[in-house]
């Protein structure tokens, strides 16, 4: 009776397995969408300081060519 306990166990212990790994694997073609989530996000965090100072600098350059033209039409 104890070693039918054990045996029962591990079946339901290789049965949860498999479902986890039958979850896990994706079919051929797939795309696992949280993985590329992940990988959009990372890319995003390292490049941020580069975005960050591009974006200023365009703004800067936008607001005084703006000043610029405003000037020139108005004077």
């Amino acid at each position: 009776m104890k070693n039918l306990g054990i045996v029962l166990a591990t079946k339901v212990v290789s049965l949860k397995e498999g479902v986890k790994n039958k979850v896990l694997k994706n079919k051929k073609g797939e795309v696992n969408t949280v993985a590329v989530l992940v990988i959009i996000a990372v890319f995003l965090l390292i490049t941020y300081p580069m975005y960050k100072t591009l974006i200023s600098g365009f703004m800067s350059s936008v607001q005084t060519w703006f000043s610029n033209t405003t000037k020139n039409i108005f004077s």
